[in-house]
């Protein structure tokens, strides 16, 4: 089963020798900034949330959101050069986005503008954007939310991380509410709080000290966020009690998950969790970062993945619940983001750092994981790839993957951020593409059979599509592995409420497993 593909290559067919160009060459930004999350659109261009707020030089007063093609080209039909340029306060950064079946893109993010007599602090700002890169002036206020139109006066602060869409298209946001809590809330459509949701549209967690890392729904909208829980208010390097809390799709807290909702996770002293992924059995992965002190006043940081059941008790899948992961020459491993194939495997995105003639270099990483925490082997031959994208100079190379989604051609697409330039300290956004990546012996997206026992008709199809023969089962995939549809003893796949793309139907019918490519138009 698989196709033996074991070499891991840069797609020289992307942009340009396999990732987007610093400079003149790029978008009418430079390319310039950090990309912070990704969307793979239906036809196949991608979407870039984008932080250009550069540390060591002047502050630029704009939220960002980058376009490109499906080579890797910058896509001119796109605000300006490619960017959507929005003046929303200074210190912008576009934290994440989301894309509409109707092809408008909701960001999430923070600018510094003045609320309630408050100026120079990060606030809250959520957006609409046309296809075009313009702002969609019918949602909010001008097409724009900000903390007070949440939170009233006591918003001040505030700032949202993550955003997800609903069925009925509304939204779940979530990030630092006021007085340092954390916040879940739900919007209509239009931008307004849909009071229906939680208390008066808002979930305020209870506990202090804490920082939302991550927000994922599953098929029945039960919300589950990651938190990072500082041990003190002003110990900001040592954490402990991190959290998943899990809510019902009305933001009430599930009680049948760990205690009251809450499932506190302990897998080292200085554990930061950074990525939550639900995998299609229900069960639930969480990787991060565990910090270890070496006897020479050094650090040891280590990736780590663990894996809850669906009612927040440890799996047994992995020994303890929990597993480390160190790659050999490097100092420190930091996993960042995870994406789950069909079958449950792992593509995690990171860095390692190396001490190279007594600089740290930082350089990207990407691993595959077996359901077992493993590494796949068939990925790169080891189940890892690092990759040195940044340049040497005094001040170390600097090269980061924080999100990675795997294509319907098998293909890997990776966004982060970079320093194209020696002695260079602006960053770049970073963004290539993989090809012969070996996912598909992982993931079954490259093991479609040719029997057509079952077809499956109309297809492509607005969103009802009907098989030749009852299935025991169907499940339905998105592209990165995602399981958003299922049903037993069933003659059809209703996608009306998904948006459009490829998709992948698994059908189970006299004990064969059967997967064919679906697209909704």
């Amino acid at each position: 089963m698989g196709i033996g593909i074991k070499a891991q290559t840069i797609d020289s067919s992307f942009a340009v020798n396999g990732m987007i160009p610093y400079g003149t060459t790029g978008n009418s930004q430079q390319n310039l900034g950090v990309g912070n999350k990704m969307i793979t659109q239906p036809d196949g261009k991608i979407l870039v949330a984008i932080d250009k707020m550069d540390p060591n030089g002047p502050t630029d007063l704009y939220f960002y959101t980058y376009r490109y093609n499906a080579d890797g080209t910058t896509d001119t039909t796109y605000g300006v050069g490619g960017a959507s340029k929005i003046f929303t306060g200074t210190s912008s950064k576009n934290k994440d986005l989301k894309l509409q079946p109707d092809g408008k893109i909701i960001v999430v993010g923070e600018s510094e503008y003045c609320i309630i007599g408050i100026c120079g602090a990060p606030q809250f700002v959520m957006m609409r954007i046309l296809p075009n890169g313009k702002v969609d002036s019918s949602f909010g206020t001008s097409g724009v939310v900000l903390s007070n139109d949440i939170f009233g006066n006591t918003g001040t602060y505030a700032s949202p991380i993550r955003v997800q869409l609903t069925s009925n298209n509304k939204y779940i946001i979530a990030g630092k509410g006021p007085a340092y809590t954390q916040f879940i809330a739900r919007l209509n459509s239009n931008g307004t709080k849909d009071n229906s949701f939680a208390n008066n549209g808002i979930y305020l967690d209870s506990t202090v000290q804490a920082t939302m890392t991550d927000l994922i729904t599953d098929a029945q909208e039960n919300i589950y966020a990651l938190y990072l829980k500082y041990s003190s208010p002003l110990d900001t390097m040592n954490y402990a009690d991190n959290y998943v809390l899990k809510l019902t799709a009305n933001g009430q807290p599930v009680t049948t998950f760990g205690t009251n909702g809450k499932v506190v996770m302990s897998v080292g002293n200085d554990e930061r969790p950074s990525a939550i992924a639900l995998r299609n059995d229900g069960k639930i992965v969480v990787v991060g970062t565990v910090r270890a002190f070496h006897y020479a006043y050094d650090v040891l940081d280590k990736g780590y993945v663990l894996i809850l059941n669906q009612n927040g008790s440890i799996s047994n899948l992995l020994n303890g619940g929990s597993t480390l992961q160190k790659f050999a020459g490097d100092s420190t491993t930091f996993f960042q983001s995870v994406t789950l194939t069909p079958n449950n495997e792992m593509l995690i995105g990171g860095n390692v750092t190396t001490k190279i003639a007594g600089n740290y270099h930082q350089k990207a990483l990407l691993v595959l994981m077996k359901d077992d925490a493993s590494l796949d082997n068939n990925f790169n031959a080891n189940g890892y790839l690092v990759l040195d994208h940044g340049l040497h100079a005094g001040i170390g190379s600097l090269a980061c993957i924080l999100d990675a989604h795997l294509l319907p051609n098998q293909k890997i697409v990776c966004s982060g951020y970079r320093n194209p330039i020696a002695g260079n300290v602006k960053r770049s956004v970073y963004l290539f593409q993989l090809k012969n990546s070996g996912i598909g012996n992982a993931s079954g997206i490259g093991n479609i059979t040719s029997q057509e026992e079952i077809l499956i008709f109309p297809n492509p199809s607005d969103g009802l599509f009907y098989f030749t023969e009852p299935a025991d089962r169907i499940e339905v995939y998105n592209v990165i592995g995602h399981m958003i549809y299922s049903a037993n003893n069933s003659t059809q796949i209703d996608l009306s409420m998904s948006a459009m793309g490829v998709y992948f139907a698994h059908v189970f019918s006299n004990g064969k497993e059967r997967i064919r490519k679906i697209i909704k138009e």
